[in-house]
């Protein structure tokens, strides 16, 4: 129950911590004396066809339910008010490119969009509490390890009217559902996570290799049990593609809106170089999880599946890393180099929170390890590349703030009493740099997601 309470006590002070910052940096002078001399903020001015992003001492835009209608959130908004059905001047063009679950769940909740927001980081909190009680840690390890992951440097994500809050808490109950023999909780959270977000289909083929190793290390289907489980996985994914198509056609009288949307078939085999991004804030996070997450899991691989471990946590932690390396050959055949999102689906996934800390259980050290690689590669491409500008910009704090965070872990267990202490520093560091990659949504700008 303390442990409980203490979740609860993290919770509310991250964010009332958040809004009082962004509070108090709404107003021009502060914002000038404070934040100014490191990160100017972006502007949007002109139209929709013309328009220009510009950086000035702007202050703070307020969180609006207005400033929150702003790209993929407006998207989803449409949805949630439309559905699929054309005519409203609601993008028209290319909403099919997202799936159904969470325009339903908002439209459930009957929340507008400062209240979706608040809820899905309240989702997210739960569902990062639930994958820490996978883990037997004592209580004020797991409730460092909540801080830590609850500032983390791109969890503003979770805090906005997206769908990765709904995304990582199936993932999470799936998790949980399959090492505590749950079938029920593991097939309804497969079908929340099936039909939420596209990236399902990532899964989808993770668990089908995971099956398939297992089988032919089984040596037959008679001696391997979860035959059964992976035929029930390929139902779960049927009936949640099957919910974003009747959803469709019932709404336009048409199968293929996400092949329209997306133009997928004339996307694949683009040469992946040179790389690029929409913004200097999500570049240097995603070469980060270039470095630390993607390259790793895929060397990985046959270590992974020669391991004869009969513990259930192998096999999420096998699914996340084959999660990982379709994320990296996605974007090797299909990117073309821009390396927008690529961070969201790194970061923002249960596949990663799950890995971070089945190694923090087991080798935090790793965890510096991957740290370094990420660090290395993202110092790499920004300062050799002309795209970054072959320099160091505060744009790119990011990156070395998720190295911190890998090495956080360590030094918790290591030399606790001095680690505790710069946890509460750093989180707060953390808090103040999403406050101003919310901003870049409330200002309409180039948004790092």
């Amino acid at each position: 129950m303390r442990l409980y309470l203490a979740y609860i006590g993290i919770f509310s002070t991250v964010v009332l911590t958040f809004l009082g910052f962004q509070k108090a940096l709404q107003n021009r002078d502060w914002y000038k004396q404070t934040t100014a001399h490191l990160l100017l903020n972006y502007e949007r001015v002109g139209g929709w066809d013309n328009f220009e992003i510009r950086r000035d001492t702007l202050a703070y835009q307020p969180i609006t339910e207005n400033n929150l209608n702003n790209w993929d959130a407006a998207i989803y908004n449409c949805l949630r008010l439309h559905g699929y059905k054309k005519g409203h001047n609601c993008y028209d063009d290319f909403k099919a490119a997202f799936f159904p679950g969470f325009p339903l769940f908002w439209k459930f909740t009957g929340l507008g969009f400062t209240g979706i927001s608040l809820l899905n980081f309240a989702v997210y909190g739960l569902s990062l509490a639930l994958l820490l009680a996978l883990f037997s840690w004592p209580s004020k390890l797991k409730a460092a390890l909540f801080l830590l992951l609850l500032s983390s440097p791109n969890v503003i994500i979770y805090g906005i009217p997206y769908s990765e809050s709904l995304f990582f808490a199936a993932g999470a109950l799936a998790t949980y559902g399959w090492i505590n023999k749950k079938p029920w909780l593991f097939y309804l959270a497969l079908y929340l996570l099936f039909v939420t977000r596209v990236a399902g289909i990532i899964f989808l083929l993770a668990i089908a290799v995971v099956t398939m190793v297992a089988l032919l290390q089984a040596k037959g289907h008679r001696k391997f049990p979860h035959y059964k489980t992976f035929l029930g996985v390929l139902l779960t994914y049927a009936l949640a593609l099957g919910t974003y198509l009747f959803w469709a056609y019932a709404d336009t009288g048409s199968f293929d809106l996400y092949l329209e949307a997306t133009q997928v078939q004339e996307q694949f085999f683009k040469w992946p170089w040179p790389l690029k991004d929409w913004s200097a804030e999500g570049f240097a996070m995603s070469t980060f999880g270039l470095g630390a997450i993607l390259l790793p899991a895929l060397l990985a691989l046959v270590p992974l599946f020669l391991t004869k471990s009969k513990t259930e946590l192998v096999s999420p932690l096998a699914v996340g890393v084959l999660y990982f390396v379709g994320l990296l050959l996605l974007e090797l055949l299909h990117s073309g180099g821009d390396l927008h999102s690529l961070h969201r689906f790194v970061f923002c996934s249960p596949a990663f929170v799950f890995i971070f800390l089945y190694l923090t259980d087991r080798s935090p050290k790793t965890l510096i390890i991957l740290g370094t690689m990420g660090l290395g590669t993202f110092l790499f491409l920004a300062l050799g590349f002309e795209y970054a500008g072959n320099s160091w910009r505060w744009q790119f704090l990011g990156a070395p703030l998720w190295a911190l965070t890998f090495s956080m872990p360590w030094l918790l267990q290591k030399t606790p009493k001095l680690a505790y202490s710069l946890l509460l520093v750093f989180s707060l560091i953390n808090i103040w740099w999403n406050t101003y990659l919310l901003n870049q949504l409330l200002a309409n700008a180039w948004i790092f997601t």
